[in-house]
């Protein structure tokens, strides 16, 4: 039965009737009614009934034209099903010893010898593959938690922090350094004060020069380490940002997921939410 009417008609559903699919074919423009969501399709009453009683289409859902789900969401649905070796073919097993998915043509031609091929609809009941099956419903927020904690594990692994450390410990040891020369002067203007009856003068030049010294050194010690704290901001803001990217990225990917699976459990089936789970690798 042909389908490729259907997402033109539906694109412009709110502008206009929608058309059945089968009698566009044929020259006749007949208002749409129903909606099969297996095969994407948009028939009349005639049409619906006709592909509803059909051997190959008669376990199709069926649903009002108005309520049929965006384009967009039944592709992606279709898109599960379809053989990677014969696009024409819909994967319809599942072979546990090869970790592949077959269509019909695919079993009978290159899975002869396998002992295990399942039909998908039988590994969802009886899960032969349970690492494949989604998380149920009550199990999905631990398994965002999850996600996000080693999303954090990875980044925070990859985040040198070692060279930030030694930059410390440099501006601490300066800092030690500085107090050692403070403290210096402090004894030395001690040795000073037992002059002061030799000489105002010279004690007050003295106290100047030491003065001159102490301003030059924390000088040169406060330019050293702002310079050091630049360059390692500097170094280190390219990573951290290249990071936060990452992080983005992958809340893009998982939020794109949770789309996904949202919209077949509202319009899929469990065999599209067990081929969602196997092209992910969940």
């Amino acid at each position: 039965m042909p389908s490729n009417s259907s997402d033109e008609v539906r694109s412009n559903q709110e502008s206009k009737a929608v058309l059945c699919a089968q009698c566009m074919c044929n020259s006749k423009e007949i208002l749409a009614v129903v909606y099969f969501l297996d095969c994407d399709d948009m028939f009349c009453e005639g049409c619906g009934n006709w592909h509803r009683t059909s051997k190959l289409s008669k376990e199709h859902r069926l649903s009002k034209v108005e309520d049929a789900p965006p384009s967009d969401e039944a592709q992606m649905i279709q898109k599960l099903t379809i053989c990677p070796n014969h696009p024409s073919e819909k994967v319809i097993y599942f072979c546990v010893e090869e970790d592949k998915l077959c269509c019909h043509h695919c079993a009978i031609t290159n899975h002869r010898k396998c002992e295990h091929v399942y039909l998908i609809e039988e590994c969802v009941q009886k899960q032969y593959v349970p690492e494949k099956l989604p998380p149920s419903s009550t199990q999905f927020s631990h398994f965002d938690r999850n996600i996000r904690k080693d999303v954090y594990k990875e980044i925070k692994s990859q985040v040198n922090l070692e060279e930030l450390n030694d930059c410390c410990k440099r501006s601490s040891a300066g800092l030690n350094a500085l107090e050692n020369e403070m403290e210096d002067l402090i004894t030395h203007e001690a040795s000073l004060q037992a002059e002061v009856t030799r000489s105002h003068e010279q004690v007050e030049a003295l106290l100047q020069d030491m003065h001159a010294k102490f301003e030059s050194a924390f000088s040169s010690l406060s330019i050293q380490l702002k310079d050091q704290c630049q360059a390692k901001v500097a170094e280190l803001m390219p990573i951290s940002q290249k990071k936060q990217l990452a992080v983005r990225s992958l809340e893009n990917q998982i939020r794109k997921y949770q789309d996904n699976m949202r919209n077949i459990k509202e319009n899929g089936k469990d065999q599209h939410m067990f081929l969602l789970c196997y092209e992910h690798d969940v």
